[in-house]
Order: C-alpha cells, then sequence, then structure tokens
C-alpha cells in the first residue's frame, strides 16, 4: 500500500500568522487484476482540518494552535504518522503587488517596499510546545541551528518525522497535533512585513 502525502499551506506574515482554513481529504488504494476482474483494496481516507488566526501578535506573545487529522469511519487503520515541514523564508522586497498593496493598508511597509536582503525570520518564530495527542513531541526536534531554542527553521531542517510513538490511527479516530508558537521577545523592526511560507506535508502508512 503506498502512502498519500496531504499538505497544508501555512503563511506567517511578520508577527503576523494567518492560517486560513482547509478540510482536505487524501486516500490511498491498491488495485489487482485477475482473470479480468478486478479488486480494490480498502482506502486508507485520511481527513484533515485546520483553521486558526494569529493576527498582530508582538514579540514574546504565545498561541496554541491545533490540525485536526480524522480517519474516515470506513477506512482501515495507519501504523504510523509522519510530520514534515518545510519553510521558506520571504523579504519583503520579494512581494507581489498585491502582497504589497495589502501590507500598505495595514500599515507594515512603504510604497516602494524595502530590500534588507535575504530575511531568516524562521529562526526567530519559536516552538515552545509541541503534541501530538497528549504525547510530546517537541523532544523529537534538536537546536540545528544552534540559537539556543527550537524554532521553525529547526523543524524545516528536520525532514520527515514520525510523531505517533507506537499509537495506531484506528477508523473514526481523531488525532491532534498541537502546536505552540512565539515570535523572540528579542526579535527587532527588521522583521516587520517578512513572512515564512509554512507547508506542513502529513503522511499516514
Amino acid at each position: 500500500m503506498e502512502n498519500k502525502r496531504i499538505i497544508l499551506r501555512v503563511f506567517i506574515i511578520g508577527t503576523t500568522l494567518v492560517i486560513t482554513g482547509v478540510e482536505t481529504g487524501a486516500y490511498f488504494s491498491d488495485t489487482e487484476i485477475s482473470e479480468g476482474n478486478k479488486f480494490t483494496a480498502k482506502v486508507l481516507d485520511i481527513n484533515i482540518t485546520h483553521s486558526f488566526n494569529f493576527e498582530n501578535v508582538p514579540p514574546g506573545l504565545a498561541k496554541k494552535e491545533s490540525v485536526l487529522i480524522h480517519n474516515n469511519p470506513k477506512s482501515v487503520k495507519a501504523n504510523e504518522v509522519y510530520l514534515e515541514i518545510t519553510v521558506t523564508d520571504h523579504e519583503i522586497s520579494d512581494d507581489t503587488d498585491a502582497e504589497r498593496d495589502s501590507e500598505i493598508l495595514l500599515g507594515i511597509t512603504n510604497e516602494a517596499g524595502t530590500n534588507r536582503g535575504e530575511t531568516e525570520i524562521s529562526k526567530w518564530i519559536q516552538v515552545t510546545k509541541m503534541r501530538y495527542n497528549n504525547n510530546n513531541i517537541l523532544n523529537l526536534y534538536t537546536d540545528l541551528n544552534g540559537n539556543d531554542y527550537i524554532d521553525l527553521d529547526d523543524l524545516n531542517q528536520a525532514g520527515r518525522v514520525k510523531v505517533n510513538s507506537d499509537d495506531e490511527l484506528s477508523p473514526d479516530e481523531v488525532a491532534y497535533i498541537n502546536f505552540t508558537m512565539l515570535l523572540d521577545p528579542d526579535s527587532g523592526n527588521e522583521f516587520q512585513g517578512d513572512r515564512a511560507v509554512v507547508d506542513e506535508i502529513i503522511t499516514a502508512i
């Protein structure tokens, strides 16, 4: 049985984290052909919902958010659940005209934008708590960039990580991945308007 990846896109905009509502269905199936008859294996069908806003947050303020994973009632169990987070940082001058117009309305940039070079805002967004259901999974990650805490950049470097321990995801079961994140209290105005684009890739097998 092949695995299927489910991708959620997250936008982190300067001191603002905006995650739009998503409801995604995915499945994998195996098909065998024998003497002209077609046999289709039962599918593993995972639904994910994710909706929250983390707006106008000053440095040092934390907020907890969740990703809900639902294994449909007519599905089969998933023995392994993996999480992969990929992050791409964008400096404000990379904005499109529409994005820059929105930022002007929000008062976070001037009409011409700025050009400060490559941003590293993902290194300043700390992940202070991370759980799969009731299990701590933050300890599955390490401080790879050496700034004394786990941040989005560390999660980006970690690649795919198994997060469900030995817990199976049974049909009709709901699981949660909970995050608590904050913008480093020592971050400065130089990050205002910068953003990181984060893909959360959940793989069930």
